[in-house]
Formats: structure tokens, C-alpha cells, sequence
């Protein structure tokens, strides 16, 4: 069993009745072992966090049978990252001040700025705009 729930900085284990009774390996992602081998096992994962939602697609070609068990569905996106030449980099080192200063101001320290503000629309507003999107 993998549990895969909440931030890495600090690791919650799900409760449920009966875990304690689990006689197969069981750890949280935070604590996965160095020398875990799936191979033709049969894994269940809690939780589809941001971890989760990796551990699915790599393991799942090796494991014999895999159950995810989740709430809800987590939303995710690309990260669509790619190389930076030394050019980009140049300039992303002369703006410091101004992307940690960016950081700073957001509700999840990232540097980009909403195109609206959440707060400020309607639920009807914000549920068209996710609508669209």
C-alpha cells in the first residue's frame, strides 16, 4: 500500500479502520524505500496529490495490478518545461529582485500573477471562466 497524501514536508497517513491489521508493506511516499522493487506486485495508492498522480504512470507498467483509491479527482497541468538557453538565463538572473519580489505577493509563492481576481468574482463568474478554460 502507497500512501500518497499530503505536502512531502509533512506526510499525513490515511485512518481508516482495519489499516493497522494491513500485513503488507506499507509507507508513505515521504518515506519510500531506496530498494522498493513492484515488480508483479499488487499496489494500492491512497491519494492522487501531486506525487500520486506520477507514481500511477510509473509504476503501473510493472506492477501486476494497481487500485487507486481517491476523494476526488486532483486537478493537474503540464509543466511544459524545456531547456533555457544561456541568453534566457542572463535575463532571468537580471530580474531576480523583480520575480522574487512577484513570488512574494502570491498566494503560492509562483511567478505568475491570476488574470482576475478570485475574491473579487462571482461564484457564477468563476464557474464560467473555469467553464471556458
Amino acid at each position: 500500500m502507497i500512501t500518497a497524501l499530503g505536502p512531502l514536508s509533512s506526510p499525513t497517513l490515511p485512518a481508516f479502520e482495519g489499516m493497522d491489521e494491513f500485513a503488507g508493506e506499507s509507507f508513505h511516499t515521504f518515506r519510500w524505500p531506496d530498494d522498493l522493487d513492484l515488480t508483479g506486485k499488487r499496489v494500492g495508492q491512497i491519494g492522487t496529490g501531486a506525487t500520486g498522480i506520477q507514481i500511477v504512470p510509473s509504476i503501473a507498467p510493472i506492477v501486476e495490478h494497481l487500485t487507486v483509491f481517491q476523494r476526488r479527482p486532483n486537478w493537474s497541468s503540464p509543466l511544459k518545461n524545456r531547456s533555457i538557453t544561456d541568453e534566457e538565463m542572463v535575463d532571468i538572473r537580471r530580474r531576480y529582485p523583480e520575480i522574487f519580489e512577484n513570488c512574494s505577493t502570491t498566494a503560492g509563492g509562483f511567478e505568475h500573477v491570476p488574470r482576475w481576481g478570485f475574491w473579487e468574482a462571482t461564484p457564477g463568474e468563476r464557474r464560467a471562466l473555469w467553464d471556458e478554460l
